[in-house]
C-alpha cells in the first residue's frame, strides 16, 4: 500500500474520534505564499510529490486560477500527520489572498477551528494581512503566526542575524497588537501569539522549511544556522533537517482545539 493510500485509511478510522482531529485553514496577504505553503503541507502528508510542491497548486482546482496564479476559491484537503505517538486527521482549508474574493474567507473561517495567518518577512503586515486577522478573529478562530520567505530577507535584504530577530520581534508584536485592538478581555491576552511558546513560526514555504522555538530545542537548530543555510545557498539541506509539515502541523496539533471544544461566541 502507498503512502497516500494509507493516509486515506487512516483518515477514515480517524474521522469519527474527534478529539484527533483538526480544522485548519491559511490565509494571507496576496503573493505572501499562502498556496505553497498548503502544498508543502499535502507533499509533506504524502498526498503528492514533493517535487510539484509549489509548481501544481494542488488545491487551485478553477481554470482561472491555474491561469492567473492567484487562489479565488476556498479549497480543502485532508492529511493524517502523527504527533507524539499518535495520528491526527488535519482538515485544510487554503483561503483567497485577493481582496476581491474576501467573502470566500469569511465563509471559510466558519468551517474552522484555527488559522494560519501568513505574513511575508520583507513586506510585513499588509493591508490584507489585517482583514483576514480581523475575519478570524470575528469569528472566533484562534490564530497562528507563520512568518515566509525568511529567505528573502535574508539574501536580498543583506540584513544580520540580529536585524532579523528584530524584525521578527516587529511583526509578532503588530500582530499581537491588532488582536488586542479586536477582541476583548480575556482573549485579547489569551490568543497572543509568542515565539516562545511556538505560536509562531518562521520559514520558507518555497523552499519547503520551517523553525520554532520548540522545534529549535528538539532539534537543535538556532537561529544562527538559519541564517547560514539561507545565506550560503543550503536550504534543500535545512528542508530535511526541519521540514515545514513537520513544524507546522505539530503546531496546528499543540495550539488549535479539537472540533468538539465549544468556540467562544461570536460578536457583530
Amino acid at each position: 500500500m502507498g503512502r497516500k493510500e494509507d493516509n486515506i485509511k487512516k483518515a477514515m478510522v480517524l474521522m469519527d474520534r474527534p478529539k484527533f482531529i483538526r480544522n485548519i485553514g491559511t490565509a494571507a496577504h496576496i503573493d505572501h505564499g499562502k498556496t505553497t505553503f498548503s502544498d508543502n503541507l499535502v507533499a509533506g502528508a504524502g498526498m503528492m510529490s514533493e517535487e510539484l510542491a509549489g509548481k501544481q497548486r494542488f488545491l487551485d482546482f478553477d481554470e482561472q486560477e491555474s491561469a492567473r496564479g492567484i487562489t479565488i476559491n476556498a479549497a480543502n484537503a485532508s492529511m493524517v500527520h502523527r504527533f507524539d505517538g499518535s495520528d491526527y486527521l488535519i482538515n485544510l482549508i487554503d483561503t483567497p489572498g485577493h481582496v476581491d474574493f474576501g467573502g470566500d474567507v469569511t465563509r471559510a473561517m466558519r468551517a474552522l477551528d484555527g488559522v494560519f495567518i501568513l505574513c511575508c518577512a520583507v513586506e510585513g503586515i499588509m493591508p490584507q494581512t489585517e482583514t483576514v486577522i480581523r475575519q478570524a478573529l470575528k469569528e472566533r478562530v484562534r490564530p497562528l503566526l507563520f512568518i515566509n520567505k525568511v529567505d528573502r530577507m535574508i539574501n536580498e535584504l543583506q540584513v544580520t542575524p540580529q536585524m532579523m530577530i528584530e524584525k521578527f520581534a516587529k511583526i509578532v508584536a503588530e500582530f499581537n497588537k491588532k488582536i488586542v485592538d479586536i477582541l476583548p478581555a480575556p482573549l485579547n491576552k489569551e490568543w497572543q501569539v509568542h515565539i516562545e511558546d511556538g505560536t509562531v513560526a518562521f520559514g520558507s514555504a518555497y523552499h519547503n522549511w520551517a523553525i520554532s522555538a520548540p522545534y529549535m530545542k528538539k532539534s537543535g537548530i538556532t537561529f544562527k544556522d538559519i541564517f547560514q543555510y539561507c545565506a550560503e545557498g543550503r536550504e534543500k539541506e535545512l528542508s530535511k533537517k526541519s521540514p515545514l509539515h513537520e513544524v507546522v502541523l505539530g503546531m496546528a496539533i499543540k495550539h488549535i482545539p479539537n472540533p468538539r471544544t465549544p468556540r467562544r461566541s461570536v460578536f457583530r
